[in-house]
């Protein structure tokens, strides 16, 4: 229709990258699977809270919130530790771990994570809040509690 201007290149861009986004979700199907590659290999990600109880965090959840796309109000106003565990796949199981990440992420009143206030524990960061390296860190119980979610009683582990 003349006069009637069509998307701006910005949102064109956001359209594309989110069906992008979102086919490739399809395509991975299991919520907790951050990706998998041809060595059969995938990327779990756990919260961490001040009680010791570990939260699997769904892929699509994570990458929502940290594009400021969603709200996790469970975890307003607080700090959270954030585990990531890369593991090998046998199968469609995971069967052993390769290697373990840990950082913190900040949560606003709202629920949203809050980059700019997340203590780092990196000196690369220096406009952020600075942390102890120990401070994203699991405690023996939690790191076994990320396992026991990853293999369960009976299935086969090895590895770390």
């Amino acid at each position: 229709m003349p006069g009637q201007a069509g998307p701006s290149a910005p949102q064109r861009q956001i359209a594309t990258e989110r069906a992008m986004l979102e086919g490739a979700l399809d395509t991975l199907g299991n919520d907790l699977v951050l990706r998998r590659d041809e060595a059969r290999h995938a990327s779990y990600i756990f919260l961490l809270d001040e009680w010791g109880e570990v939260h699997p965090l769904p892929h699509t959840l994570y990458v929502a919130l940290v594009r400021d796309e969603a709200t996790a109000p469970d975890f307003a106003g607080k700090t959270l530790r954030l585990a990531e565990w890369y593991v090998r796949i046998e199968g469609e199981e995971p069967e052993s771990v390769v290697n373990e990440t840990y950082c913190l992420i900040a949560f606003d009143a709202k629920g949203r994570a809050d980059l700019s206030k997340t203590p780092s524990v990196h000196p690369h960061r220096p406009d952020s809040p600075a942390a102890p390296k120990q401070a994203a860190l699991p405690t023996a119980a939690e790191r076994e509690r990320i396992r026991a979610q990853l293999f369960p009683a009976g299935a086969k582990c090895s590895g770390q």
